[in-house]
C-alpha cells in the first residue's frame, strides 16, 4: 500500500513538474522579441543568373528602427548610394578584389510600411546587368555586400556563394 501511494505521489509530482515546465516554455516562446539594435543586419538569400549578362541578387535585412532607403531627391554624398557590392574574381585560387569602371553601388528606395520607418525586415532584390567582366580570363566571381541605413549605420558584410560565369 505504501508503495502504491508513493507511485501515485511520484506521478502527481511528475505531472506538476511537466505542467510547470510546459507553462514556462509557452510563456518564453510567446514573448515578443525586442529589437533595439539600430545597426542593420543582412543575410545572403540567393544569386540567380538570368542570362549571360543579367542576374538577380536577393538579400534579407533586419533593421530595428526601420530607416532603410533613400528618398528620390537625395542624390549627394553620403546619401548617393546605400547598397554596396564589391566585386571579386578567383585568380589562381585566390580571391582578388577588382575595381570596375562603374562600381556596383545601388540606391535602395525608402521602404515604407504602414508609416515611415515601419518596415523593419524583408528582402531586397537587385537586378544586376553586366554582373561580371566578360573580357576577364577568370570564370569564378563573388560579391561582398554591405548596406547603410539613413543614420549611416553600416550593416555586417556578407558574401555571395561562388558564381561561375559563362
Amino acid at each position: 500500500m505504501v508503495i502504491i501511494n508513493f507511485v501515485r505521489m511520484s506521478n502527481v509530482c511528475s505531472n506538476i513538474i511537466f505542467i510547470a515546465f510546459a507553462i514556462g516554455f509557452v510563456c518564453v516562446s510567446c514573448k515578443k522579441k525586442s529589437c533595439e539594435d539600430p545597426i542593420p543586419k543582412i543575410d545572403f538569400q540567393s544569386f540567380v543568373q538570368k542570362s549571360n549578362t543579367e542576374a538577380q541578387l536577393t538579400i534579407g535585412f533586419i533593421d530595428c528602427d526601420g530607416d532603410i532607403g533613400l528618398a528620390q531627391d537625395e542624390r549627394t554624398a553620403p546619401y548617393d548610394y546605400n547598397l554596396f557590392l564589391e566585386y571579386f574574381e578567383k585568380r589562381e585560387g585566390l580571391w582578388t578584389k577588382i575595381t570596375p569602371l562603374f562600381p556596383y553601388y545601388y540606391r535602395i528606395p525608402l521602404l515604407e510600411g504602414k508609416t515611415p520607418y515601419d518596415l523593419k525586415e524583408g528582402d531586397i532584390i537587385v537586378d544586376l546587368t553586366n554582373y561580371y567582366d566578360p573580357s576577364s580570363k577568370y570564370d569564378t566571381i563573388k560579391y561582398q555586400i554591405m548596406l547603410k541605413d539613413r543614420a549611416l549605420n553600416e550593416s555586417n558584410t556578407i558574401e555571395t556563394n561562388e558564381i561561375i560565369t559563362n
